[in-house]
């Protein structure tokens, strides 16, 4: 999650300095009581999807996870990306707001 691609063959073989920096947002920006969080984009789909939760704090620092239902019913996050946004802030910063109800299609939620 922390390499990139040197050739932009998708075969990530370079550790970053600058996303280094950043290892410890990550957490920081999970964990953040005023974290704006917001529904994530699917472009396959070209739609929200609501159970992709995109949390931004530090300086347009992005995180983006996969929410879903463990076999026990509890809620369960997986780590999708993170990265320093640049031009697509205003985007992000005008998505849906993400809401558990809607990321469990729960009444009051969106299906």
């Amino acid at each position: 999650m922390f390499y990139e691609s040197t050739a932009r063959n998708g075969i990530k073989d370079a550790f970053p300095p600058v996303r280094a920096q950043r290892i410890d947002w990550i957490k920081a920006t999970l964990e953040h009581p005023t974290a704006a969080l917001s529904e994530g984009w699917d472009k396959t789909f070209r739609q929200y999807d609501a159970t992709r939760r995109v949390a931004v704090v530090y300086e347009d620092f992005v995180v983006v996870v996969a929410m879903s239902l463990k076999l026990d019913g509890s809620l369960k996050a997986n780590f999708v990306t993170c990265y320093q946004v640049d031009n697509s802030i205003g985007k992000i910063r005008t998505s849906p707001v993400w809401s558990l109800a809607a990321c469990l299609h729960l009444p009051g939620g969106t299906p």
